[in-house]
């Protein structure tokens, strides 16, 4: 789970975070589960929306692959 991503939406609904962002409000909640990793594109849209830094999300990925696990 991304629990920084959950925290940045704060009292914002997924939906509405989905709604300003484009995407589809289960897909939001696959970002913020871990499930899914978004595009550059949407990652940099969410940076916008909710002040989080897009990068994040690729760098948790290349922790993973440094440690051996999945992605």
């Amino acid at each position: 789970m991304r629990s920084w991503l959950v925290k940045a939406r704060g009292e914002k609904s997924q939906r509405e975070i989905a709604a300003a962002v484009g995407i589809r409000q289960g897909y939001y909640s696959m970002l913020e589960n871990g499930l899914r990793v978004p595009s550059v594109r949407v990652a940099m849209k969410l940076d916008q929306e909710l002040g989080v830094d897009w990068r994040k999300f690729f760098e948790e990925n290349e922790e993973e692959i440094e440690n051996g696990r999945d992605i």
